[in-house]
């Protein structure tokens, strides 16, 4: 799984700022690329797949959680720090009245007649 543009972004700028901490065990200058490209493995795996906005503001949230620390952190320490996704609230089921029922159904009827009409001139 390739990770989104914006994840990489977000562990870069992560990475910068716990590396101006000088933290205990951080990576060499020379290894931060390779270290960057081990974490984004199990943290793709978990974020990959999340919209940009909400992910952004959580790597965020964990980065925060991870400077308060004395040594430089795992990716685990990370996934451990990171918060719980907010799921949003499902949208009511509209509600139709009976005459917007038939009024669907009628425009629906239109549109597979229209469709078949179509497909029988050619």
């Amino acid at each position: 799984m390739t990770a989104p543009e914006w994840l990489a972004r977000e562990l870069s700028n992560g990475f910068q700022a716990l590396l101006s901490l000088g933290l205990k065990r951080a990576p060499s200058a020379d290894v931060i690329g390779m270290t960057l490209d081990v974490w984004l493995v199990p943290i793709t795996r978990r974020l990959g797949g999340t919209d940009e906005e909400r992910g952004t503001k959580r790597v965020r949230t964990a980065f925060a959680r991870l400077f308060e620390r004395r040594e430089w952190p795992t990716p685990a320490d990370f996934l451990d720090a990171l918060p719980a996704p907010i799921h949003l609230p499902a949208l009511p089921v509209p509600k139709q009245t009976e005459a917007e029922r038939a009024v669907s159904r009628e425009r629906l009827a239109a549109i597979v007649e229209q469709f078949f009409q179509t497909k029988r001139m050619r």
